[in-house]
Protein backbone atom coordinates (compact mmCIF):
# COMPACT_ATOMS: atom_id res chain seq x y z
CA UNK A 1 0.00 0.00 0.00
CA UNK A 2 2.45 3.01 -0.98
CA UNK A 3 6.06 3.70 0.17
CA UNK A 4 4.30 3.98 4.06
CA UNK A 5 3.35 1.66 6.07
CA UNK A 6 -0.27 1.56 6.64
CA UNK A 7 -2.23 -0.43 9.24
CA UNK A 8 -6.02 -1.53 9.79
CA UNK A 9 -7.38 -1.15 13.14
CA UNK A 10 -9.29 -4.31 13.28
CA UNK A 11 -11.81 -2.90 15.49
CA UNK A 12 -12.78 -1.73 12.40
CA UNK A 13 -13.82 -4.75 11.02
CA UNK A 14 -14.82 -6.68 14.23
CA UNK A 15 -18.33 -8.31 12.70
CA UNK A 16 -16.38 -9.93 10.22
CA UNK A 17 -13.85 -11.66 12.50
CA UNK A 18 -16.70 -12.42 15.09
CA UNK A 19 -17.70 -14.66 11.96
CA UNK A 20 -14.06 -15.80 10.34
CA UNK A 21 -11.12 -14.74 12.07
CA UNK A 22 -8.24 -16.50 9.33
CA UNK A 23 -11.22 -15.37 6.83
CA UNK A 24 -11.26 -12.35 7.47
CA UNK A 25 -6.98 -11.68 8.14
CA UNK A 26 -6.75 -13.43 5.01
CA UNK A 27 -8.61 -11.18 3.28
CA UNK A 28 -7.35 -7.90 5.17
CA UNK A 29 -3.87 -9.21 3.65
CA UNK A 30 -5.29 -9.18 0.23
CA UNK A 31 -6.79 -5.57 0.26
CA UNK A 32 -2.85 -4.68 0.56
CA UNK A 33 -2.54 -4.04 3.79
CA UNK A 34 0.53 -5.98 5.58
CA UNK A 35 0.16 -4.08 9.46
CA UNK A 36 -2.70 -3.99 11.51
CA UNK A 37 -4.02 -2.78 15.44
CA UNK A 38 -5.52 -5.78 17.10
CA UNK A 39 -8.22 -5.45 19.38
CA UNK A 40 -8.88 -8.26 21.18
CA UNK A 41 -7.88 -12.18 20.22
CA UNK A 42 -11.71 -12.97 18.82
CA UNK A 43 -12.33 -15.96 20.78
CA UNK A 44 -9.19 -17.26 20.19
CA UNK A 45 -5.88 -17.49 22.56
CA UNK A 46 -2.86 -15.34 22.45
CA UNK A 47 -0.81 -17.85 20.71
CA UNK A 48 -3.45 -19.21 18.14
CA UNK A 49 -4.73 -15.29 17.10
CA UNK A 50 -0.73 -14.70 16.48
CA UNK A 51 -0.55 -18.02 14.44
CA UNK A 52 -3.53 -16.68 12.74
CA UNK A 53 -2.06 -12.95 12.03
CA UNK A 54 1.62 -14.98 10.60
CA UNK A 55 -0.67 -17.44 8.65
CA UNK A 56 -2.53 -14.31 6.79
CA UNK A 57 0.42 -12.81 6.16
CA UNK A 58 0.06 -9.64 8.56
CA UNK A 59 2.14 -8.04 11.70
CA UNK A 60 0.57 -6.54 14.63
CA UNK A 61 2.23 -3.05 15.38
CA UNK A 62 -0.34 -1.62 17.98
CA UNK A 63 -3.06 -2.58 20.44
CA UNK A 64 -6.47 -0.93 21.19
CA UNK A 65 -7.14 -0.92 24.58
CA UNK A 66 -9.87 0.37 26.68
CA UNK A 67 -9.82 3.06 29.15
CA UNK A 68 -11.47 1.06 31.96
CA UNK A 69 -8.85 -1.80 30.75
CA UNK A 70 -5.71 0.41 31.35
CA UNK A 71 -6.96 1.72 35.19
CA UNK A 72 -7.66 -1.52 36.42
CA UNK A 73 -4.35 -4.05 35.88
CA UNK A 74 -3.13 -3.71 32.14
CA UNK A 75 -1.11 -6.64 32.58
CA UNK A 76 -2.60 -8.95 30.70
CA UNK A 77 -3.78 -6.83 27.56
CA UNK A 78 0.30 -5.76 27.94
CA UNK A 79 1.54 -9.30 28.12
CA UNK A 80 -0.97 -10.48 25.22
CA UNK A 81 0.24 -7.40 23.04
CA UNK A 82 4.04 -8.25 23.62
CA UNK A 83 3.24 -12.16 22.80
CA UNK A 84 2.04 -10.27 19.67
CA UNK A 85 4.87 -8.37 18.95
CA UNK A 86 3.57 -5.36 19.72
CA UNK A 87 5.46 -2.56 20.86
CA UNK A 88 2.33 0.27 20.71
CA UNK A 89 -0.55 0.68 22.75
CA UNK A 90 -3.52 2.98 21.58
CA UNK A 91 -5.67 3.33 24.35
CA UNK A 92 -9.72 4.76 23.42
CA UNK A 93 -10.91 7.86 25.23
CA UNK A 94 -14.36 7.91 24.18
CA UNK A 95 -15.82 5.68 27.04
CA UNK A 96 -14.41 7.77 30.37
CA UNK A 97 -17.11 9.85 31.42
CA UNK A 98 -14.84 13.45 31.52
CA UNK A 99 -13.69 15.79 28.93
CA UNK A 100 -11.51 14.28 26.75
CA UNK A 101 -8.48 16.40 27.31
CA UNK A 102 -8.47 15.63 30.81
CA UNK A 103 -9.43 11.55 30.20
CA UNK A 104 -6.32 11.93 27.62
CA UNK A 105 -3.96 13.78 30.59
CA UNK A 106 -5.96 11.40 33.31
CA UNK A 107 -4.18 7.84 30.56
CA UNK A 108 -0.95 9.84 30.29
CA UNK A 109 -0.08 10.06 34.09
CA UNK A 110 -1.59 6.68 34.78
CA UNK A 111 0.33 5.08 31.91
CA UNK A 112 3.92 6.87 32.89
CA UNK A 113 3.34 5.67 36.38
CA UNK A 114 3.53 1.59 34.91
Amino acid sequence: MGRRPYALQLYTVRDHLAQDVAGTLRRVNEMGYEHVEIAGTHGLTDGEFKGALDAAGLNAISAHMGYEEITGDPRPIVEAAADAGVAWYIVEQDTCARDSLESAAISAAFMAQK
